[in-house]
Formats: structure tokens, sequence, C-alpha cells
């Protein structure tokens, strides 16, 4: 469609940064083959960690490992087009109040309403709105530290995006919009030859069809989100937020290998067996293990040979405890990709 276009957002690769640096002790979040980033990336992830202060650690677990406030924020800007880069967002940041903070994650009701609650009410819709959504006890707790102190709490998560900003991401950010203006030309040149194939690669969810196929797409590409995407659908017009790396699925090289790789993985008679149970349910690492009547140390083992294939969804839950469960529509991706290499050889 006309409508459809590239664009990059710096506010986002701000996010992203922080994102990196929060996850970057969580065995879950390492890096796969499919999404590890160029030495750039590493490095500077690498390098800008081992100078971080502990307080600054602290901060960072704070205000981007345990809670989702301070991420949804910058993400909803992007979706409502209020800011492309972090001091955009940080004029906005100026004026936000607890509340607006808030506002970003939860539904909540008309002003009037609002007004008419005690603080006990308000705080008590506010918890129960959390827990439908199924937030983690440590985002509930950051919320009650945001309701109990709003104005010291957000004078903090200021002066936290300021320090981490100014002081790291501010002198690596010309060359990541350098980098990303190449990307969006070059992957507008890829839609245009075969849109229907780019949307088919990329776009890995369903969206409410209310537009009669109609719609309209934003794609926004990332450098430092690794094989990351997320998805946001307002009204006709669909967010995609990827990483670059997906432009290896145009890449008939890497596809080969990435076909032979599954191949070898599944033919394990252990791995096939995990498959199944994960296509049930998630999994926590031990009751996996115990499942199988194997030992933590060969379950990790063999799992982090899953992983590598990007076919299993891997989430956190309470207690810092790591789940996982199979990505069926992902995994239907190798045996399409092969059957289509196959048709391609016979012509």
């Amino acid at each position: 469609m006309t409508g459809d276009h590239f664009t990059y957002n710096m506010l986002m690769e701000f996010h992203s940064f922080l994102n990196n640096l929060a996850s970057y002790d969580d065995e879950f979040k390492k890096y796969t083959d499919f999404s590890r980033p160029d030495a750039f990336v590493e490095d500077l992830i690498d390098s800008v960690y081992e100078d971080l202060s502990p307080a600054m650690k602290g901060d960072l677990k704070l205000f981007y490992g345990d809670s989702v406030l301070v991420p949804y924020a910058l993400i909803a800007s992007w979706v409502l087009g209020t800011a492309s880069d972090y001091k955009q967002f940080r004029n906005i940041l100026q004026k936000m109040s607890a509340d607006d903070l808030l506002g970003f994650i939860l539904s909540t009701e008309e002003e009037d309403t609002r007004n008419e609650e005690t603080e006990e009410q308000s705080f008590e819709r506010i918890e129960a709105q959390l827990a439908v959504l199924d937030m983690d006890e440590t985002i509930i707790d950051s919320y009650r530290e945001l309701k109990k102190f709003p104005e010291q709490t957000m004078n903090r998560i200021r002066l936290f995006l300021d320090q981490f900003y100014f002081t790291y991401f501010e002198q690596a950010e010309e060359k990541i919009e350098s980098f990303l203006k190449e990307k969006v030309k070059e992957h507008s040149g890829i839609y245009s030859r075969d849109s229907s194939l780019f949307k088919k690669s990329i776009i890995k969810v369903s969206f409410d069809d209310q537009c009669d196929s109609q719609e309209e797409y934003l794609f926004t590409i990332g450098y430092l989100s690794g094989g990351q995407q997320s998805y946001h659908q307002s009204g006709c017009r669909i967010f995609c937020y990827y990483g670059y790396q997906f432009e290896k699925l145009f890449d008939p090289e890497f596809l080969e290998k990435q076909i032979g790789d599954f191949f070898k993985a599944v033919s394990d008679e252990t791995r096939l067996k995990m498959i199944r149970l994960l296509s049930r349910k998630s999994w926590y690492s031990t009751e996996l293990a115990e499942e199988l009547e194997l030992n933590k140390a060969t379950v990790s083992y063999h799992m982090k040979i899953l992983t590598r294939l990007n076919i299993i969804d891997i989430s956190l839950g309470r207690n810092k405890r790591i789940y996982y469960r199979l990505n069926l529509e992902d995994l239907t991706g190798y045996f399409n990709n092969f059957l289509s290499s196959l048709q391609k050889a016979e012509q």
C-alpha cells in the first residue's frame, strides 16, 4: 500500500539501550545466532555496563529491570508520535506527573470518576488493574513506591534517564542514526519488490481485520533491539518495531543454514520429547527436568540448542523463574521454508 512506510526512532533506540543493559546478566536474554548484534553494539553494551557505578546499576534494575512504567512510557511515546528522540521525550517528562506515567499502562476511568475516589479506593483500583494485567509483584511494588512518593520518585526517574542518556547514549547516537538511515533505504527496497513476502516474514502476529485488509503499516527499524519485535494496532494503523537482523530472513544462504541446523537439532530424541512437552504448556526448567528424568544441566544444554532456533518462547515468572514454551508458528516456519526451498530447486 502507498500508505505503508519505513522509519527509525531514536527514542526506541534509547529504550533498547536501557533494556539491553537491564537484562545484561539475565541468562534467558542471551543472544541467539539469529539476533546477535554487530561488534559495535556488543562493545557498547559491554563497555557501558562495566563502567556503571553500583548506584546506577541499582537504578537501572529499579526503573527498567523490575518495572514497566518507564519502558512503557518510552514505547507509548513512539506509538503516539509525541517524541522521536530522548530530548523531545525529556521535555514531556519534565511536565509529567506520577499519574501521567501510570496512565501509559493503565486504562483509567474518566477524570471525574477518579476525583470522586478516596486515596485508598484509587490505590485498590490501580492494584486490581495491575493484577488483571498479570503484572509481577515487583511491578506492583514499583507502583506503590510511585504512589507513596510521587514527586520524589518522578525526580529520581528524570535523573536516572538523564544520567544514562547524557553520560553514555548521546555519544553513540550519531553513529546509530547513520546506520538506521541506510537500513530504512535497504528495507524499503526489499518491501517494494515483494511487500506480501516482507509482511509474512516480519510480522509474526495476527491483527483484528477491522479495516477490510486496508491497514496502513508503519515499520520502525531498530539497531540496538537485537532480534526483538513489538506490535501495536491503533484503528487501521499497524505499528511494527523490529530489529534490523530480520533482514537475514531474505538471505537464501542464511535460510539454508537455518533449515540444516533445525533438522539436525530436532533429530535428537530427547529434544523431540521436549518439543512435544513444550507444545502443551509452559514449563519451569526444574519441572521439565523431573518430567524427562534428566538433570538440570542436561536440560539446559538441550534448551540452548532449541532457543538458538528461535522456536522457544522464554518468559520470566515469579521469583525470577525462567519458563519455556514452544512457539508453534515459528516451528511451522521452518517446514514452510524447507518446502519453499524445494520448490525453488525444482524451478
